[in-house]
């Protein structure tokens, strides 16, 4: 049997790799296979440029402290394509998800689509087949021309953080890649948005006006302050969630609104959710694998961070400096999509090296280390060093500071994920603790 590696190489060799939006040649392939974006479960569509996994991650394990069976589609994964896919809470099967590509590769109508779009169809379709309670589901980049923005009547659609990226693609102002985002929305439908600047905020309302839809925004509708040892939501008190950082708050705001105001779940559920959720690589602090056993028992921490725009590295120097009792050492590779630039400037400050490594990735184009590590010196980073990869840079970074300190390894998720494909060689799990309800 072909095994799910095998048909993904087959299969995106034969469909564009990269960014083709639109919206005809999915809706084309999906009236193929009879419109399962019409048999999905009740659905929460979410958009945004930083946050988006965090908050179904959040809604996620409060869905299922309430006993429910929920679906997920997200992207990108880190380590196997099957991450971005959980049916009834259980992450996708391999041989199943093999027999889904290939019925949909098989189509007529698939000719021409891109990969991303074949996988968006098959997912449908697997979300259509099994039976679940709730669907949360990612957008890929931007809302309006999202493979994923066929489904007409999401329970609710929820706008993210909004910062600069893609913007060869959505627009080089705020306000038009909020439209973009948006566009989400649909008549009838409830939409929940982050904090915005004025002109953002005017674009949400403005949107959700002319299609005569409810807003739930926040610092109108309701407002985060943060706490000694977490965050208020309005007048209510809430621990520190499980995903770490101060950004998490505003995330898990987002998250609080949907589940009470819309989902409608018991108060019990959405504070366990909080403490439960796991999102792989949003500062996580690495404990397996080759590099861990590098630094074990000699006083340093490796950290994991998704970080890679503008929006990830502001919640990064948001947070940065709660580490201040140990030196921090950051290694960055990035892809050239990224504004390598204004990532560096903003947390060179608080490191005090910078290793830059290449990115190999066969579907992106990566800063090679040497070019990355100008850009790192001209943020005024005076120690830079180019490292043929994560592991020499450890090395590296330890032979020069034995006193002990944090590594943060951050810049690309297509990064962290070779990390742990190479080193832990495990699937990252996204169930979160199940509990029963009483």
């Amino acid at each position: 049997m072909q095994s799910l590696e095998d048909i993904i190489i087959s299969l995106s060799s034969k469909h564009a790799g990269g960014v083709n939006l639109g919206l005809s040649r999915i809706e084309n392939l999906l009236s193929a296979l009879g419109h399962p974006e019409e048999k999905l479960p009740p659905t929460i569509h979410v958009a945004g440029t930083n946050g988006k996994g965090s908050v179904i991650a959040f809604l996620r394990a409060m869905a299922e402290v309430e006993g429910l069976k929920v679906h997920t589609y997200t992207s990108p994964h880190l380590v196997s394509y099957r991450e971005r896919i959980t049916l009834a809470s259980e992450m996708i099967s391999e041989e199943y998800f093999c027999d889904l590509l290939k019925e949909v590769g098989s189509l007529k109508q698939s000719e021409g689509v891109s990969f991303f779009e074949l996988i968006t169809a098959a997912s449908f379709l697997g979300f259509s087949r099994i039976s679940g309670d709730l669907l949360l589901l990612e957008t890929g980049l931007g809302g309006r021309l999202d493979a994923t923005n066929v489904v007409s009547r999401p329970l609710a659609s929820i706008i993210t953080s909004i910062s600069r990226d893609h913007m060869q693609y959505l627009g080089e102002t705020l306000e038009a890649i909020a439209r973009e985002k948006i566009c989400i929305l649909k008549r009838g439908s409830i939409g929940i948005t982050a904090r915005a600047r004025g002109t953002v905020n005017e674009v949400f309302v403005d949107y959700a006006s002319k299609i005569g839809s409810r807003l739930l925004m926040e610092d109108i509708d309701w407002e985060i302050k943060e706490g000694e040892e977490g965050f208020f939501y309005n007048s209510d008190y809430y621990s520190r969630p499980s995903l770490i950082g101060r950004h998490q708050y505003r995330n898990a705001g987002l998250a609080i609104t949907c589940a009470s105001k819309v989902l409608h779940f018991c108060d019990k559920s959405i504070r366990q959710g909080l403490a439960t959720a796991i999102w792989p690589c949003r500062l996580e602090l690495l404990q397996r694998g080759e590099l861990f056993e590098l630094i074990a028992e000699r006083g340093w921490e490796i950290w994991l961070d998704g970080a890679h725009n503008e929006g990830g590295a502001e919640a990064l120097k948001d947070f940065l400096p709660f580490w201040g009792d140990k030196g921090l050492h950051l290694i960055c590779g990035m892809l050239t999509s990224k504004e390598a630039n204004v990532f560096m400037n903003k947390l060179s400050p608080f490191a005090r090296s910078i290793h830059t490594v290449s990115i190999k990735s066969s579907e992106h184009i990566g800063y090679s280390g040497e070019a990355l590590g100008e850009i790192a010196k001209a943020s005024g980073m005076k120690e830079v060093r180019v490292s043929l990869n994560v592991k020499e840079a450890v090395k590296d970074i330890m032979s020069m500071n034995l006193e002990g300190g944090r590594i943060l390894i951050c810049g690309s998720l297509y990064l962290l994920g070779e990390i742990l494909a190479n080193t832990t060689r495990n699937i990252p799990s996204f169930n979160p603790i199940s509990f029963s309800k009483e």
